[in-house]
């Protein structure tokens, strides 16, 4: 009895040292970088600094942003749904003009310079002069009106085959398909068996996935559609290389690790 369970417990340290060379040493993909809310890690996200430091960057391929609408219906780039100042206070996007979000700094602890919240406009401007593509997530929930209004400043500053839409709200990425079907399109997502993918496998749309739900048969279910897969948010070396062994297309980060 203690033979056949020293050989079965053999045989599975055996399987797993196997399975885990293949994946040491399966062949690494050579992803395109993204910015994450620009050079993130150096200067404050989604700021003029972080975009034109990492369109500075010849190894970044795109710079991402997240963007909403103020109360006067200006596109600004915020991540969150409140900015804070430097001297603590706050304000919620949606609930303020332009000229309230832009009146004071914004907190910044990573550089010494006063920086200000930057519109959709002057983010896609920095892009363009940078030659990057854009990677414009919307914030919560985009109606037909507000991806109009997007899709006219990108064509009014940029040019939309240089850009790539991504949004967790699947409804309002497919809002954007219908305004235009050329349009690159990335669903973003954190869940493994998010119901969505099937849809985007239905419609066309590429996918942006946390690095923990990402594997191996995910990619290869969207590669074999044609479409790309991009991973966030990696800033661990060890984990780009990591996902590029699986394949992936992009990877989102605040930092770029040579290969």
């Amino acid at each position: 009895m203690l033979i056949v369970i020293a050989v079965v417990a053999c045989g599975a340290i055996l399987a797993l040292g196997v399975m885990g060379g293949i994946m040491i040493f399966s062949p690494k993909s050579n992803p395109q970088y993204i910015a994450h809310r620009g050079f993130s890690e150096y200067y404050p996200d989604n700021t003029v600094d972080s975009f034109t430091a990492a369109a500075e960057n010849e190894d970044f391929f795109g710079i991402e942003t997240d963007i909403r609408k103020t109360n006067d219906g200006i596109l600004v780039c915020s991540h969150d749904a409140d900015v804070v100042f430097t001297d603590g206070s706050r304000r919620t996007v949606e609930k303020s003009s332009y000229a309230e979000l832009a009146a004071k700094p914004l907190k910044n602890g990573k550089t010494k310079n006063d920086v200000f919240i930057s519109t959709f406009k002057e983010y896609l401007s920095v892009c363009k002069s940078g030659d990057k593509v854009a990677v414009v997530e919307l914030k919560d929930v985009f109606t037909e009106d507000m991806i109009a209004q997007v899709l006219s400043e990108i064509d009014e500053t940029y040019d939309r085959k240089k850009c790539i839409v991504i949004a967790f709200d699947y409804d309002s990425l497919y809002r954007v398909h219908v305004a235009d079907p050329t349009m690159k399109l990335q669903y973003l997502s954190c869940r493994k068996d998010d119901p969505h993918f099937g849809d985007c496998l239905k419609e066309g749309f590429s996918i942006d996935v946390c690095y923990i739900v990402v594997r191996r048969s995910l990619v290869k279910k969207f590669h074999d559609k044609g479409l790309d897969v991009n991973v966030w948010t990696i800033n661990n070396k060890l984990r780009q290389n990591r996902v590029r062994r699986l394949g992936v297309d992009y990877i989102t980060s605040n930092v770029y690790y040579e290969n």
